[in-house]
């Protein structure tokens, strides 16, 4: 959705939110902004790691679909658990953390090369696949896009 600032374009697409919730989806927001322009796909790793504490939250009233959801990550990105947590840190109140032999970044600082960047957005799209299903779709919002990084985009 494009258009001029404050015409109600978010406002718009938060009114997805509820159906989205009533057809047992998930809607899952984020936001870019000018202060993290430097910082590849944090919009996507903030919308994600709320994800993953409303997740956490809810596994009481519903455990079968956070098993289902949590076996469904496990098995998606398996020993790369360690990679994604840096990026998504409430993932690991879902899944167990594992040494991570591909990809590496450091702590607190997401300066990573192309290559890494490349794996990251693999996995990033591995984890979409675990937690969507047809009983279970998801609606990704992110706001902003001007204020994006160059590979968050793609």
């Amino acid at each position: 959705v494009s258009g001029y600032s404050g015409i109600g374009k978010t406002s718009l697409i938060c009114q997805l939110r509820q159906p989205t919730i009533a057809r047992r989806g998930f809607f899952i927001s984020g936001k870019f902004d000018t202060l993290r322009q430097a910082t590849p796909l944090s919009a996507i790793a903030n919308a994600l790691d709320e994800f993953c504490d409303d997740l956490v939250s809810r596994q009481n009233n519903d455990v079968g679909i956070f098993i289902a959801i949590r076996n469904s990550i496990q098995v998606a990105i398996g020993y790369d658990s360690e990679a994604i947590v840096r990026l998504i840190p409430n993932l690991r109140k879902i899944v167990p953390l594992q040494q991570s032999t591909r990809t590496s970044i450091n702590d607190g600082n997401i300066e990573i090369d192309a290559k890494a960047l490349n794996r990251f957005i693999f996995l990033f799209r591995k984890f979409f696949h675990a937690i969507a299903s047809p009983s279970h779709p998801v609606l990704l919002f992110i706001d902003d896009l001007q204020w994006a990084d160059t590979m968050s985009p793609t």
